[in-house]
Order: C-alpha cells, then sequence, then structure tokens
C-alpha cells in the first residue's frame, strides 16, 4: 500500500509545508500567483499547468534530444524517420506532472496503437527521442537576477526498480512478486511482453521501468556531497544567458556521475518553481532535516522572485493561477 511507504509521507510534508509557504508568500507579496515572477519566460514561473515546450524552447540545444510535438501517427512517424531515430521513443503529455501518462514505446505499431486510442486525440503529447545513457540524475539550480548569486541546493541520481532472476520464475512471475508499491506493473509487462514466460538466467538484472520518477517506482538517493564549486560554476556558465529563468530542477540523463558533473549531459526535462529538492526521498534522510531543507528551499523561491519582480510589472492575476490549476487537474483526469 502506498499510504505504507515512507515516500508517500514525505511528499504529503512537502505539500503541506508548501502549501504553508505559498499562503504566507502570498501575503507577503500581496499575490496568490507571486512565484509566477520568478521565473518570467515560463507561463506562472512553471508552477503549474506550463508547457514542457515552453523550457525546451529556451534550453541549450545542445543538452536536448531530439523532441516535437505529435498529433497524430503520420506525424510522429515522419519526425522518427527525418531524424533518424529508432524505437523506443518516449511519448509524454506536453504538461506534465510527476511522470504520469508517459509511454515508453517499442514499435510502429504500438506507436499507431497509441494515436488511434481515442483517449489520446484531446491531449497535446510530445514525441521524444530515448536517451540510451545508463545514469538518470536531478539537479535543483537557482541564480538571483540581481545580486548574482548562485547555487546548486539538490543533486540525487534516480535508481530505477530492478530485481535479480532467481533462475526459477518466469519474467511475469518476478514482476508480478515484485514489491513496491508505485510500480505500474502493466508498463513492465508490456516491456517484456515476448518473453513473460520465458525464465531469465540466475543472476541477470532486470530493470523493471526507465522512466525515473518515483510514482513509477524509482528510488532517489542523494548526491549533495558531490557538489562542489566547480560544478557549480559549470552549470553557471551553461544557464546564465537564459532571461527570465532563474529558479528551476533539470532531470537529465549521463553514463557517469562525473559526466553529469561536468556537463556531459542530455536533458530529459525540465521543472520550474514546482521542482522539489528531491534529496529529500533519500532514505537517509529525516523528516526534521527535510522540514529545514524546505525552509531553505522556499528561501530561495522567495528571494529570486523579490529581485525579478523588481524588474517587472505586476503577476498574473489570482484568477488566472486558478485557471491553470484546474488546467493541470483536468490534464490526468481518467
Amino acid at each position: 500500500m502506498k499510504i505504507l511507504d515512507r515516500g508517500y509521507w514525505i511528499s504529503q510534508h512537502f505539500y503541506w509545508q508548501s502549501l504553508y509557504h505559498w499562503v504566507r508568500n502570498g501575503i507577503r507579496f500581496n499575490s496568490m500567483t507571486f512565484f509566477s515572477a520568478g521565473n518570467p519566460a515560463i507561463n506562472l514561473g512553471g508552477m503549474l499547468s506550463d508547457k514542457k515546450t515552453e523550457f525546451y524552447d529556451i534550453l541549450p540545444k545542445d543538452l536536448l534530444p531530439a523532441t516535437t510535438v505529435a498529433s497524430n501517427y503520420s506525424d510522429a512517424i515522419s519526425f522518427i524517420e527525418e531524424n533518424g531515430l529508432s524505437f523506443p521513443i518516449i511519448l509524454k503529455p506536453n504538461t506534465g506532472l510527476k511522470g504520469m501518462m508517459v509511454e515508453k514505446v517499442y514499435s510502429a505499431e504500438d506507436l499507431k496503437s497509441f494515436f488511434d486510442d481515442t483517449e489520446n486525440f484531446d491531449r497535446e503529447w510530445l514525441l521524444q527521442e530515448f536517451l540510451d545513457q545508463e545514469r538518470e540524475f536531478a539537479v535543483l539550480f537557482y541564480k538571483y537576477p540581481k545580486s548574482g548569486k548562485y547555487d546548486i541546493t539538490s543533486f540525487i541520481e534516480k535508481i530505477y526498480p530492478s530485481l535479480i532472476a532467481d533462475g526459477v520464475k518466469t519474467y511475469r512471475a518476478l514482476i508480478e512478486d515484485y514489491k513496491n508499491p508505485f510500480l505500474v506493473k502493466s508498463f513492465p509487462l508490456k516491456k517484456f511482453a515476448e518473453v513473460l514466460e520465458d525464465i531469465p538466467r540466475k543472476g541477470e538484472k532486470i530493470v523493471l521501468d526507465e522512466i525515473g520518477n518515483y510514482s513509477r517506482g524509482a528510488k532517489f538517493y542523494s548526491l549533495n556531497k558531490d557538489i562542489d564549486q566547480q560544478m557549480v560554476d559549470l552549470y553557471y556558465s551553461q544557464y546564465k544567458g537564459l532571461e527570465g529563468l532563474n529558479f528551476f530542477r533539470i532531470d537529465c540523463k549521463a553514463d557517469t556521475l562525473e559526466d553529469v558533473k561536468e556537463g556531459r549531459y542530455k536533458i530529459l526535462e525540465v521543472n520550474g518553481m514546482k521542482g522539489e529538492p528531491l534529496h529529500i526521498y533519500d532514505p537517509e534522510s529525516t523528516f526534521l532535516g527535510n522540514r529545514k531543507i524546505l525552509i531553505e528551499h522556499w528561501s530561495h523561491i522567495e528571494q529570486v522572485t523579490r529581485e525579478q519582480s523588481e524588474l517587472l510589472e505586476g503577476t498574473p492575476s489570482l484568477m488566472e493561477g486558478i485557471k491553470s490549476w484546474r488546467s493541470l487537474i483536468n490534464a490526468f483526469k481518467d
């Protein structure tokens, strides 16, 4: 049960403490959409129903995988062929939330079936090159627009749900017996559809899902001890020219820890003001320690917003914020 999982309660802690800081800062700034000022290049600062393409349009192109907005099978297959891509590919909503509805598509037949599904017609989908680097990381970065201060406050590795075969059970049995309340087992069952009744060799490592989200069974491990000034300065050099984007978390793939520290990575996606400091989910973290982390997290949001708001004229209305929130909720209704 999810309610018995430690990460579930950490997520609840983050939500309710963040709600307190949101109300508190809303009163301070006399605006309940104050956060939008922190990242004015993105709709509502990337807190609610922002589109992933808003980030992709301004990020350094050499750090991005091949990506397009896909509305039908014909356009999707044309993009794949024109860019020399191969399956698997990734399909995900242009408005994202905790990895929900991200699909790894393994063949042209599956791609056609996806777009033939009438439930997918009303959504705006991104088709994206599947990145085959071995490891996935997340880096939370900020830069103050006036005083010039910058830093990395959270650096983690995402470990995909996996198991070791015992040489006795089939793929199907191993998947069904795997204990993780957040793993959506329909994904690994689809991934291993052709070999479900086979028995993998003893000792073989089987990665069940490759979408690095807690809500899909991944676990997060803090690498904050590996943050050094060289890494911080390098990330600043990569992102200092992005006007109106001051507080964000990049989720990226690289082959080694050294690669991601030295800027040799590819970006999966970016979260703005709603980006969590994911090291709070580390198994060694404590609720008391996380409380301190979240206070610091929101102090940076507050300061970034304060400095950037001095360069702007007003923020979106509360009604615009409510409409954006409703849009986010409606986007993920069944």
